[in-house]
């Protein structure tokens, strides 16, 4: 299953519940990485600096977006399928027209968004920007991951390997609040979709980490595996 696929079926999760934000901003994640998906099979993980390549992406789908929304009328009354496909169609038409078909037959059906009217919810309390926050993690990720290596050579496996689960975490919510300071997702919106699609799974060591890296796009995988590694600390 592609993380394009994945982001789908969790927008379907949080519409069958009725929580219309969520299901929307899946939805949308889905659309950013079939559209990552793409551009790496054209080429993009040739480029220098893929990263950057695909921020430059995300500069010219932002600025499709703002184009759309200025279009619209502030009375419009749009409906949770409408507006996801108002998104989509600004993220298609960011790009030349010839590779409009390409991507639009790559984009997962938003069906489910059909007729789905917004209830309350119960949600956890959403996380806090902060600034210095994703530091502190780092510091956290690397102190956990320092007593699990001392743990290890004493031969306590088990306790090892609770606080090498705890410096992943440590270092995973590290990642995603800096990656989203950078795009702007001042919300923290993708931090928590990001956290949905590994909630409840039991993995250790090695496929842990390497299960973590596999919930952001592939440009950004590298970047997370040094830093749930601590090559990067």
């Amino acid at each position: 299953m592609s993380l394009s696929d994945e982001y789908a079926a969790l927008s379907q999760a949080h519409a069958r519940q009725g929580d219309v934000r969520r299901a929307q901003l899946a939805a949308w994640l889905a659309d950013v990485h079939a559209l990552e998906d793409l551009l790496m099979e054209n080429g993009l993980d040739l480029a220098p600096d893929p990263a950057a390549e695909l921020a430059a992406v995300g500069d010219s789908v932002a600025a499709s977006l703002e184009a759309v929304a200025q279009d619209l009328r502030p009375e419009a009354r749009l409906d949770a399928r409408e507006v996801a496909e108002i998104a989509r169609r600004a993220l298609v038409h960011a790009f030349d027209e010839s590779v409009h078909d390409l991507l639009a037959a790559r984009l997962p059906s938003l069906d489910h968004l059909s007729g789905l009217g917004a209830r309350v919810v119960p949600t956890p309390p959403p996380r806090t920007p902060d600034p210095d926050r994703a530091q502190l993690l780092a510091v956290e990720a690397a102190d956990c991951a320092a007593a699990a290596g001392a743990l290890a050579a004493e031969g306590d496996a088990d306790a090892a390997e609770l606080l090498a689960t705890r410096s992943d975490a440590a270092a995973f919510e590290s990642y995603l609040r800096a990656a989203a300071a950078t795009a702007g997702d001042e919300a923290l919106a993708t931090v928590e979709l990001r956290w949905a699609l590994v909630a409840g799974e039991q993995r250790t060591g090695d496929r842990r980490r390497q299960r973590l890296a596999a919930v952001v796009g592939a440009a950004e995988r590298t970047a997370l595996l040094r830093q749930l590694t601590g090559e990067a600390r």
